[in-house]
């Protein structure tokens, strides 16, 4: 049972611990949506960091997680421009 400790959830290293989980700079920006994100944001961050796949030597596909993470940062930056 996760009790909160680093390894317990890469979400939670990332966002709470300040661990870089994925490089690529991943960490930062999903450290970002977790500051600045809707509700909504943050339950996919969340759940993408603590579903991709890993290998041995790390995540899987890491190029890809990329992808999608600078997709979530865009919505994010379009969130905050409607919300103004």
């Amino acid at each position: 049972m996760p009790n909160g400790k680093p390894g317990d959830h890469p979400y939670t290293d990332i966002t709470i611990h300040g661990q870089d989980v994925f490089g690529l700079g991943i960490d930062a920006k999903i450290r970002r949506i977790e500051a600045e994100g809707s509700l909504e944001l943050i339950n996919v961050a969340g759940t993408l960091a603590g579903s991709w796949p890993w290998l041995d030597r790390g995540p899987a596909n890491p190029h890809g997680l990329a992808m999608i993470v600078d997709s979530l940062i865009k919505l994010l930056e379009a969130q905050k421009r409607t919300d103004t």
